[in-house]
């Protein structure tokens, strides 16, 4: 019964510090005079922001468990600070609502049995690195409406996260070639990939099985289960990877170096950023190099979105990548434990492992 009231109060905590966060992080459509920010103390609001989550993931394989979880996620959270310094209020909500993220995600890790299971206790984790990851756009964005007249384009406008949340549901968005081309592609290479990886040998049709992490599940209700914490955990996970590689770093790199040299960055750049996270899975060097380089495309692809529709266009693609992703991964994979494996993949994530 405690630990059944401790999970309840917790997860009631992460609620009410997230929806505070939410009615706190609509950005103000202001914009400087003068007497303004210049471009080089812009670059720094969204410079350290953006540098944060490459450090956060190098601290994957410098950082042992159980400490690295925590690193990880302090290294995040310390990235928001910008945000706090020029907009204390949104700021400090999205901490909080981060914090109490991360602390569900952790405080799940040690529950056994399905609430211990990494696939939902990453979810909270997700939540936690994609909200501060939001609150560095915002940050960003918002010095950005501050730097005086001259020092951008005029024509700059940052997204709400309401919009953002709403994106992928929206005909406007998923009617766009540069988001639907791109999102059945894919799913066409996720089938392909997981049926040469695995044979069909852990699909679910062969084994008669499913699992969620370590439990074992009706196949309809983890499949139900899968999708229901896909949409939360890749809702999330578009808006804050995109608010900050094609928001902050691809913007601000296209303005600065060119289209073309902002889009082999942003690639190649999106893609290191995942690379100590299958290193600390164990993959091969050849593994690892496969993934880089089919993975570069993906980046590609979410430019193209971003370019013709903005943000709401690449976090459109960007979650149902993911989504479809991670069912065709059920399917074929889930017919077996995978133990403590960090299942939801395409994104990054604070990986959890026992002491």
């Amino acid at each position: 019964m405690l630990k059944r009231n401790r999970r309840s109060s917790l997860l009631c905590l992460f609620f009410c510090l997230y929806g505070l966060s939410t009615i706190t992080a609509e950005p103000e459509a202001s914009i400087a005079d003068d007497g303004g920010l210049t471009r080089e103390q812009v670059l720094l609001y969204g410079g350290i922001s953006y540098a944060s989550v490459y450090l956060g993931a190098l601290s994957e394989v410098l950082i042992p468990q159980p400490y690295m979880s925590y690193v990880f996620a302090a290294i995040n959270l310390a990235g928001t600070i910008p945000h706090v310094c020029i907009d204390p209020a949104a700021g400090l909500g999205e901490m909080g609502a981060s914090i109490a993220s991360y602390g569900a995600g952790f405080a799940l890790a040690a529950e056994s049995g399905f609430y211990g299971d990494a696939t939902l206790s990453n979810m909270f984790n997700n939540l936690g690195l994609k909200t501060s990851m939001w609150s560095d756009y915002e940050g960003y964005a918002k010095a950005r409406q501050m730097a005086k007249s001259g020092e951008y384009p005029s024509d700059y406008k940052p997204e709400r996260y309401s919009d953002l949340l709403a994106a992928p549901w929206q005909p406007e968005e998923l009617g766009r070639p540069s988001v639907w081309i791109s999102i059945l592609a894919n799913a066409a290479a996720d089938v392909l990939r997981d049926y040469y990886s695995t044979g069909g040998a852990t699909a679910v049709w062969n084994t008669g099985k499913a699992y969620i992490g370590q439990s074992e599940v009706p196949i309809g209700l983890g499949l139900v289960s899968t999708m229901a914490i896909a949409m939360v955990s890749y809702t999330a996970t578009g808006i804050g990877e995109e608010a900050v590689f094609r928001g902050i770093g691809y913007d601000e790199m296209r303005i600065s170096l060119g289209v073309v040299p902002a889009k082999i960055i942003d690639a190649l750049g999106f893609q290191a950023v995942h690379i100590p996270q299958y290193v600390e899975a164990g993959e091969s060097a050849a593994t690892i190099l496969e993934t880089v380089s089919l993975g570069t495309l993906d980046p590609l692809g979410l430019q193209w979105a971003y370019d013709n529709g903005g943000l709401r266009a690449s976090v459109a693609q960007h979650m149902w990548l993911d989504v479809i992703a991670s069912v065709v991964n059920y399917f074929f994979e889930a017919g077996v434990t995978r133990g403590q494996d960090t299942s939801l993949s395409l994104n990054i994530q604070v990986p959890i492992r026992p002491n």
